[in-house]
């Protein structure tokens, strides 16, 4: 099959996606879009150290360049005074980027240079506008933290603005963040524009660029409510501790609280976003017996085309089920409508969509998805605050949409909040009735043991060819077999991509034997992580992407992320990252999409889509509840069933029936008394029997197991089985059980059972007949045409040295630079042709959940990737063969993802 990877065209369609996220929030008097000979003084150090990324698994991606705003702006042919670009270049000599050390030690943000009133009186002088960049980093393992120079601005970042503002009229501030920050300030200084650019990725500078000259005319909309103070916000009093966070706050989750109960506690609401021209809405509403269609004329009444995003709301009335004053239904995004031209939109949507689920059988139907009779409010608009309302919907009687298994209730109980004709008010929470333990005996008097037939006798081909049944196949494998495939290899495993995250189904040489492939995963969302070095494209982060409100654009962008994997042969992406915003302080938040679960559900399945037009997948993630990183393992999230079938479920379950998804991945931590890794209600009660879900379920990296109220292991597997998870994800050896895990153990013991490891089994093997790994072992063979791949590495440091090679050589470890993001490029010389091999030991210092990686390549091409766990301080005996071609004076390249490998007992000998 002839394919075509263009890295120009997929850079376009990136910017592209950057510049549509951005989101103006002020715009006084026209201040943007630049016009044509504004001279403009640039300052903040961001303007020079972009941040394209989040920090953790999110961010580690190889990337060719990245454009920052300097260079974005110069590109755009805008007159930046070079003066005062030239005071900030020398500044950053004596004050370089601070990456901290070790997995997420980086700074949330960074010193500012202090401008003094002479560099301030030359810039007014020779500038008409001032443009300030302020950056801000949180991750993985780094949550933000509500005081300066994380969630609030910093002193020296104050001063900056106070003194900018004060000399210019034209002040323009971006915000290089992947997530929402106090924005008080902006009333305090009062600049004349405001906006949010988030993390671009590699093209972010350019896409900011081009919103600032007006190429691209800014039409993003915020995806979360911005409040007036971090304590307004209903999670802020149960967020952030290491063991327990109770969701009180229940389905009052960003606007539906705001919307409810305090709207005067607002700045900037959900949907908000300005443009540099103006739109009316008009709209006509059809209502059939099932669905509602509204079409939306959109006008642009301004000066310049643009875009438009419209939003459709509910409000559906307050009777025994408790509601939020609006919910979002349904959203588009218009194509550019030109001055004075109108485009229709239409909006369509279910009856059953408005439904409200009840937990407690407070309307006579427990565990069911309801509408409960009355008059249902439709409000149209482009944010939540000001849709205006365009229609009614009167239910007469008690509809019941779907009945559902009774899963996931609480076992603590606690009050909850409860609106009480527009206050708050508290009821208590309906807690479990039914012991785990219970449903569990009762599927496995429904699960059918398959015998085991001896040796296997065919190949998975033989099942998708219809010689043999998935059943017959199965019965081919052993106990320590099936157990095996229960164990995903990583990281970067020698039988997938190098350097990826983990290897999956055929884990081991008898697997692959039977025609099961060695399934490859990779970190994502926003690019691929390969930890050998290699490069790859990386597009904004998941906020940028919501903010666009257009599903059609994020599907074209994994589309072509999707061409990328499919070209590195990798079968699945670790995302799209999909847990809602909870908090502001999650450090997650700038790789997941919003406060709201339907625009999470919406976008997660539109770049599901865009990567399955490649015939690769995204992992959804993290399943579920993972809303902070504090206690990641440790921490118990209590929540109602109703808070998680309608807010934190909601996006996982509309990508699985929607989107199509066929991987799942759980959290690291606890969701009401069980690790989600081993929730058998998740797992099978939800996701199997109520979304009849078929596809893989695998654990994150390294997790925690337990039984409920029993301590955690990361070798209780055999509760992971039991639970209804089917990959434990990652094990050095799956064949060798190099993580000790207790499955064969817990089989002879009865903690779970053969029917119970034939179920997960079976659920592997469907996912794996769905990849391309499985595919290629059947004849499927792609060729590629490769355009325009950028050929240089953005290494943040990259050291030479030449070293001479003869039989016996030691090698000084401390001229191999093992700081994070190195290339070391030692050029080899050699005294005598022959055949050599490099040995060394490697250790590694870090935190726990430290993934450190060396990957070392020879004339550019990657022959070994060693990863460590920071928590892992055993010494690895190193050996690679470095070739005859090592005679023809060719070069060793070694890099280093993190800082923390230690490497000592470094020699050549000839053999």
């Amino acid at each position: 099959m002839k394919l075509v990877l263009d890295w120009k065209e997929y850079a376009q369609i990136v910017r592209k996606a950057g510049a549509e996220g951005c989101v103006l929030l002020k715009n006084d008097n026209e201040c943007l879009p630049l016009k044509e000979n504004d001279r403009v003084a640039l300052f903040g150090r961001t303007q020079f150290d972009y941040i394209k990324s989040g920090t953790g698994s999110g961010g580690l991606v190889n990337v060719p360049y990245v454009v920052n705003i300097y260079d974005g702006l110069k590109r755009a042919s805008v007159n930046v005074y070079e003066k005062l670009a030239d005071v900030y270049r020398e500044w950053l000599k004596d004050h370089p980027f601070d990456k901290g050390v070790g997995w997420a030690g980086e700074p949330f943000s960074q010193v500012e240079m202090e401008v003094s009133d002479e560099v301030i009186k030359d810039c007014k002088e020779n500038a008409d506008v001032a443009i300030v960049v302020i950056g801000r980093l949180a991750g993985e393992d780094k949550d933000n933290k509500a005081e300066k120079g994380s969630y609030l601005l910093r002193d020296d970042e104050e001063a900056l603005l106070k003194k900018v503002t004060s000399a210019f009229k034209r002040t323009v501030v971006l915000l290089n963040s992947g997530n929402i920050i106090d924005m008080k300030w902006v009333k305090e200084y009062n600049p004349a524009a405001v906006m949010y650019i988030w993390q671009g990725g590699v093209e972010g500078g350019n896409a900011a660029a081009d919103v600032l000259t007006g190429k691209v005319n800014p039409s993003g909309h915020l995806t979360d409510t911005i409040a007036y103070d971090f304590k307004d916000y209903p999670s802020s009093d149960n967020f952030g501790d290491e063991y327990e966070n109770i969701y009180t706050e229940d389905i009052f989750v960003g606007y539906r609280y705001f919307e409810t109960f305090a709207k005067d506690k607002v700045l900037y609401p959900f949907g908000y976003g300005l443009s540099y021209t103006t739109f009316n809405h008009s709209s006509v509403v059809d209502l059939g017996e099932n669905e509602v269609n509204v079409r939306v004329t959109v006008e642009n009444t301004g000066k310049v085309a643009g875009k438009e995003a419209v939003m459709l709301f509910f409000k559906a009335p307050n009777g025994k089920l408790s509601k939020a004053d609006r919910e979002l239904v349904q959203f588009a995004k218009t194509n550019t409508i030109f001055a004075g031209a109108k485009e229709d939109v239409t909006l369509s949507f279910d009856l059953k969509a408005m439904a409200c689920y009840d937990d407690g059988g407070y309307t006579g139907h427990a565990n069911a998805w309801v509408l409960e009779p009355g008059v249902y409010e439709l409000f149209e608009g482009n944010n939540v605050r000001d849709a205006k309302k365009i229609f009614e919907i009167a239910i007469n009687s008690l509809v019941v949409i779907k009945e559902t298994e009774d899963a996931l209730s609480p076992i603590k109980p606690f009050k909850r909040m409860v609106n009480n004709n527009g206050t708050v008010s508290y009821e208590d929470v309906p807690t479990r009735k039914v012991d785990t333990k219970v449903r569990i005996e009762e599927e496995r008097k429904k699960l059918i043991e398959l015998p085991y037939l001896g040796e296997q006798k065919y190949k998975l081909k033989d099942v998708r060819d219809g010689k043999v049944s998935l059943d017959t196949f199965i019965q081919g494998l052993s106990d320590e077999e099936m157990i095996q495939m229960t164990r995903g290899e990583g990281m970067c495993s020698k039988r997938v991509c190098p350097g990826t995250a983990a290897a999956f189904a055929g884990s081991t040489d008898v697997l692959e034997s039977y025609g099961i492939p060695a399934c490859c995963c990779s970190d994502g969302p926003s690019g691929i992580r390969m930890d050998s070095g290699a490069m790859a494209m990386q597009g904004p982060n998941g906020v940028c992407l919501a903010c666009t409100f257009d599903r059609d654009l994020l599907e074209e962008v994994y589309e072509y992320m999707g061409r990328e994997l499919r070209f590195n042969k990798i079968d699945s992406l670790l995302g799209p990252g999909m847990n809602i915003h909870r908090n502001p302080l999650n450090g997650r938040n700038f790789e997941y999409f919003s406060e709201d679960p339907f625009l999470t559900g919406a976008m997660a399945v539109a770049e599901l889509k865009g990567l399955h037009k490649n015939g690769v997948t995204g992992t959804i993630k993290h399943f579920s509840c993972n809303n902070e990183e504090v206690g990641r393992h440790t921490g118990d999230s209590v929540v109602s069933k109703r808070a998680l079938r309608e807010i934190y479920l909601k996006g996982f379950e509309m990508a699985v029936v929607e989107g199509g998804a066929y991987n799942i991945m759980t959290t690291y931590g606890i969701l009401n008394g069980t690790h989600t890794a081993s929730n058998y209600e998740q797992n099978i009660l939800v996701v199997r029997n109520d979304w009849h879900y078929d596809g893989l379920l695998e654990t994150d990296w390294w997790t925690l197991i337990n039984e409920e109220g029993k301590e955690s292991s990361r070798q209780y597997t055999s509760f992971m089985i039991r639970g209804g998870n089917d990959v434990y994800m990652v094990t050095g050896n799956a064949a060798t059980n190099a993580n000790e895990d207790d499955a064969m153990e817990g089989l002879k013991k009865g903690i779970f059972t053969r029917a119970e490891l034939q179920r997960n089994v079976r659920h592997i093997l469907i996912a794996t007949m769905k990849t391309l790994s499985f595919e290629r072992l059947c004849g499927l063979k792609d060729e590629w045409e490769e355009k325009n791949r950028p050929q240089i590495g953005n290494y943040e440091k990259v050291v030479k040295t030449d070293i001479e090679i003869y039989d016996g050589v030691v090698i000084d470890p401390s001229i191999i630079d093992t700081s994070k993001g190195t290339m070391n490029l030692i050029n080899l010389s050699v005294r005598e042709p022959g055949n050599y091999k490099l040995l060394m030991d490697v250790s590694a210092k870090g935190s726990e959940l430290s993934q450190i990686s060396m990957a070392i390549s020879l004339a550019g091409t990657i022959k070994k990737v060693v990863n460590k766990n920071g928590a892992d301080d055993t010494i690895d005996n190193i050996k690679l063969d470095l070739e005859t071609a090592i005679a023809l004076n060719k070069y060793m390249g070694i890099y280093f993802n993190q800082d923390g490998m230690k490497l000592s007992n470094i020699s050549i000998i000839k053999e």
